[in-house]
């Protein structure tokens, strides 16, 4: 099976531990081109009125996300003041792809730090538009695996008007760097 990839045009940068440096690509992809979990995610969110900025924190359920992304997802407190956004919840996977939980943390703080203005940029941009908008990264981990990235930002508003957090439901899955073959990554049970 082939998988969307991002192009080789995107910036290199290190990565986490137990990958190769400077060899991240990243690139918007469209949400059709998504994983399944992906997409159930967003049809989720769009039922709730996410698209009109109808859905709140309160009425948003993360039981409903696909039980096989639930462990890779985020949510994300966002402010005006980019210093005060704090992770809400981190998914057990995270801490385990990241090496500590970062519940209350702020997301400017997560490693390598050269993605920070990346992510920084890409909260803003969720935060003005009130859309949702989703990435593609991967990059090359040893022994000759590409790891496939993606990531699925959905703004939430507690008033109608503004967005006040961002669940971030990712999926990664493995493959061979020669041939495309691809394998789901399983992050265990909840």
């Amino acid at each position: 099976m082939k998988v969307p990839r991002p192009d080789t045009n995107g910036e290199n940068r290190n990565q986490m531990p137990g990958t190769r440096e400077d060899n991240l690509r990243h690139s918007f992809v469209a949400l059709d081109d998504f994983p399944v979990n992906l997409k159930a995610a967003l049809g989720y969110w769009q039922s709730l009125g996410g698209e009109r900025l109808s859905c709140a924190w309160r009425d948003f359920e993360l039981v409903e996300i696909p039980a096989e992304v639930l462990p890779s997802t985020l949510v994300i407190d966002v402010f005006d003041d980019q210093s005060q956004n704090r992770f809400r919840y981190w998914g057990s996977a995270m801490t385990e792809l990241h090496g500590r939980d970062m519940t209350g943390m702020s997301p400017y703080e997560i490693n390598p730090a050269d993605m920070v203005p990346e992510l920084r940029r890409q909260h803003d941009e969720t935060r003005r538009s009130g859309k949702a908008s989703a990435s593609c990264y991967a990059f090359q981990r040893d022994p000759g695996f590409e790891h496939i990235h993606y990531a699925l930002r959905l703004p939430l508003s507690d008033d109608g008007r503004n967005v006040s957090q961002i669940v971030v439901v990712t999926e990664s899955i493995e493959a061979e760097a020669d041939d495309g073959a691809v394998a789901p990554r399983t992050f265990g049970p909840l």
